[in-house]
């Protein structure tokens, strides 16, 4: 999920400073073609009904999943359940619902997020620095610049995390430290904050991963792509699309995050590969490429995955259940047609 996928990092850390590859040349197309399919009120209705459930799970991952399709349901539906995880004993619930009260620009979490500015954990603080900055309460943002030194080097990544979804440039000269920094996810998450704030030596860096011989690099690159959501640089994800065709080696992860990229810049190219995932039964990576797939179905936004994705919302993996009920509810919200060649049209 994106809150979590935001959070993480690759392998190599450096792999993608040593230049960038020209852009390839655009794969051949393997998809079936698009569908228009109406909304199907009951799918819509069971995938909220799931993300109830994993919102009341013991399990506090099982919350966090959950956390991220409530960005797809509308007003108070939304808004409460968010600041009700802000008092969860979990720290990684408390992080992952004040991203998303920022995320949603939810006014009414304010006055709870202004409770929590010394919440125990920092990387929380960090995140309702985050959150009361994107809903306008500016008071405390200059403390992320202490936050970026602090000595926990998820705290550092998480800084750099949020400092590029501010979309403030005053952030880069903090940004462009943190690229320096001992911990290679640390830098990485530094490079992604830079590139997203239009920054050259960020694009450099991000473009350069797209090369990287790590998988968890090339992946991290994609998920910056998709963010992103230039379609000039729509061809370094198409790049990879083939990627998919050997999951032997792990490759189905990197095919299935280019075709979340893709479809993030308006191409349905990587469905097929959504379609290939959607299916992988691996002991120890399916569930993994079952969530990617589910995600990336919702990303790209054909409401012809709709069959596909009731199939996932089954699914025995809690993390799988509720990325097809956030594609459901994402799709729902704002369905996209596509042209015979694949770009969406509305």
């Amino acid at each position: 999920m994106t809150a979590l996928l935001l959070a993480g990092c690759g392998g190599g850390g450096n792999a993608g400073r040593g230049g960038i590859a020209p852009p390839p040349s655009e794969p051949p197309r393997g998809f079936p073609p698009p569908r228009d399919v109406p909304i199907d009120p009951q799918l819509v209705a069971s995938a909220k009904a799931e993300l109830d459930k994993l919102l009341a799970a013991e399990l506090a991952f099982d919350r966090v999943y959950a956390i991220e399709g409530l960005r797809y349901v509308e007003g108070e539906k939304a808004s409460e359940p968010i600041i009700a995880q802000l008092s969860v004993k979990a720290q990684a619930v408390r992080f992952a619902a004040a991203m998303a009260a920022g995320d949603l620009k939810l006014e009414a979490a304010k006055p709870k997020l202004l409770d929590m500015v010394n919440d125990p954990d920092p990387r929380v603080q960090v995140a309702v620095r985050y959150a009361l900055h994107k809903i306008g309460d500016t008071t405390h943002t200059q403390d992320l610049e202490k936050f970026a030194t602090h000595g926990d080097p998820k705290v550092r990544g998480s800084t750099a995390m949020v400092l590029g979804r501010l979309n403030e440039p005053t952030a880069k000269g903090i940004l462009r430290l943190l690229r320096a920094d001992a911990r290679p996810e640390v830098r990485q998450q530094a490079d992604e904050a830079l590139f997203l704030l239009d920054d050259t030596r960020g694009r450099d860096a991000i473009l350069g991963y797209t090369t990287s011989s790590h998988p968890d690099d090339v992946i991290f690159a994609m998920r910056a792509l998709a963010q992103k959501k230039d379609p000039g640089l729509k061809l370094y994800a198409w790049s990879k699309l083939s990627e998919a065709n050997d999951a032997s080696k792990g490759y189905l992860e990197v095919g299935l995050a280019a075709a979340m990229a893709v479809g993030a810049m308006g191409a349905d190219d990587g469905y097929g590969v959504a379609m290939k995932g959607m299916a992988d039964k691996d002991p120890q990576l399916g569930a993994r490429r079952r969530m990617l797939a589910a995600a990336t179905f919702g990303t790209i936004g054909r409401p012809d995955a709709q069959p596909f994705l009731a199939t996932l919302l089954k699914d025995s993996d809690s993390e799988v259940r509720a990325a097809a009920a956030t594609a459901i509810l994402q799709i729902a919200k704002a369905p996209k047609k596509f042209n015979r060649e694949g770009k969406v049209v509305n």
